[in-house]
């Protein structure tokens, strides 16, 4: 899911602004602020007759504040994106983008980080589990979009095994051009992890650890089974699998007319 998420911002067509990056509030336009929440802004380049200096394009924020662009000798660097979104991912995100350069061709903000759910009773990465921003692109001797922010990851089970960093919600870093106009850099993305039983590391840092991996109770009332007739109920069967360390317990009440119950009575 690496560069899976909100689009980068794309180049600017002239002396003006290039695009700020896609965020969770929709496209930028060609405006050096950032993009509502997330999207960095785009570079800007001023002149009179002839366009003048440079600037690159802001890095993308979510977990953190993205960084802005620099310029070259006029103009003004992109901004930087602003955090956005849930901690504990409640409701799940993607990375925005990075703001496009000034004048540049073939040139853009790097795409945010997608969107990574997993849940099972038992996680092992072997591999790797990627979910980063891309980087922002540009040509020689011009000016370099921003990076786009890391994007979000959500492991849900009973023991997680994650390895040494093959967890990733990176952020993408801004284009570099030596001395001048270079991107800046996006924010990491999120993390969040739930389990009982956890061993490795991720990059960034899980952001929002819980051991609920799954709710402590509840309660599923069946449907009415109506005989017909005046009967003596004598059993109940019910047939499930009961996980390590949990427990069932069964009620039931009864009606003459359906309208009026008893209040509810355990099976012993």
């Amino acid at each position: 899911m690496t560069e899976k998420g909100y689009r980068g911002g794309l180049t600017s067509n002239g002396c003006s602004w290039g695009f700020a990056g896609e965020s969770v509030k929709g496209l930028g336009t060609n405006a050096s602020t950032a993009n509502n929440d997330g999207g960095g802004g785009g570079g800007e380049r001023r002149g009179g007759g002839a366009c003048e200096g440079q600037g690159g394009g802001g890095g993308a924020g979510y977990a953190t504040n993205g960084t802005k662009g620099s310029i070259e000798t006029t103009g003004d660097g992109g901004y930087a994106g602003a955090p956005y979104g849930f901690s504990d991912l409640s409701k799940i995100i993607f990375g925005s983008g990075g703001g496009g350069p000034t004048v540049s061709p073939d040139s853009k903000g790097g795409d945010g980080g997608g969107i990574i759910f997993i849940a099972a009773s038992n996680i092992s990465v072997t591999g790797s589990i990627l979910a980063d921003g891309g980087r922002g692109t540009g040509t020689s001797n011009n000016a370099y979009g921003g990076g786009g922010s890391g994007g979000a990851i959500l492991l849900k089970g009973i023991s997680i095994s994650l390895g040494n960093l093959l967890v990733n919600a990176s952020n993408g870093t801004g284009g570099i051009l030596t001395g001048t106009a270079s991107g800046g850099n996006g924010s990491v993305g999120r993390i969040r992890l739930d389990f009982l039983s956890s061993t490795g590391s991720t990059n960034p840092i899980s952001g929002y650890n819980t051991t609920e991996v799954y709710a402590k109770e509840g309660n599923f009332t069946s449907q009415v089974f109506d005989a017909g007739a005046v009967v003596n109920w004598s059993s109940i069967i019910w047939t499930n699998a009961t996980p390590v360390n949990t427990n069932l317990s069964i009620y039931y009440r009864t009606s003459a007319d359906n309208i009026t119950f008893t209040s509810w009575i355990q099976v012993s």
